[in-house]
């Protein structure tokens, strides 16, 4: 929402940013006092950005705060299933869950952005601490993994799935996300 002052002083229309900042101008370079025709103008854009800065802000901060993600493997083959509740933090649309010590067994970084739309494509980077956990031919206690998970989020919860490679290796992980 943007106020533009025409030619009446107590006459206020509403347009976009940008027309209100180009009208203005236009109208300060016909007009014989150009200096104080400008002031009012840089005045006003700036009203109108302080007026539009909260809701751009907004945006992209709906999902921020402590959130707690269970992580849910279920087994496959010869392979055991596990679940994982993680902590979980979003800020300014980012979102970031660690489970265990970097550099170590069992480690886990879950990290990506939010979109205003609450889709994210988040990426999972690891290290497996049993090999009774873990697929695949090279999987083995210290070997680093990683894969993408599709989520989706609303204001208080959301879902995700992680992808499967190539579907030989991977297994249909899960995850739930709830706002704390």
């Amino acid at each position: 929402l943007v106020i533009l002052q025409e030619a009446e002083p107590t006459e206020f229309h509403y347009s976009s940013a940008c027309f209100c900042l180009g009208l203005s101008l236009n109208r300060c370079a016909t007009m014989a006092d150009g200096g104080n025709c400008m002031r009012k103008t840089v005045r006003y854009f700036m009203v109108c950005a302080l007026v539009l800065l909260p809701a751009v802000s907004l945006a992209g901060e709906r999902f921020d705060g402590k959130w707690l993600t269970t992580l849910t493997c279920p087994a496959k083959g010869s392979t055991e299933g596990y679940t994982w509740k993680i902590p979980s933090e979003v800020t300014v649309g980012n979102f970031r869950a660690e489970r265990g010590t970097a550099d170590q067994p069992g480690y886990l970084l879950i990290t990506g952005p939010i979109k205003d739309d609450g889709s994210a494509k988040l990426s999972a980077n690891g290290i497996v601490a049993s090999r009774k956990y873990a697929r695949g031919v090279f999987a083995h206690e210290g070997a680093d993994y990683s894969y993408n998970i599709k989520a989706q989020f609303t204001d208080t919860k959301g879902s995700g799935t992680r992808d499967q490679g190539l579907g030989i290796e991977g297994r249909p992980c899960t995850f739930d996300f709830v706002k704390q």
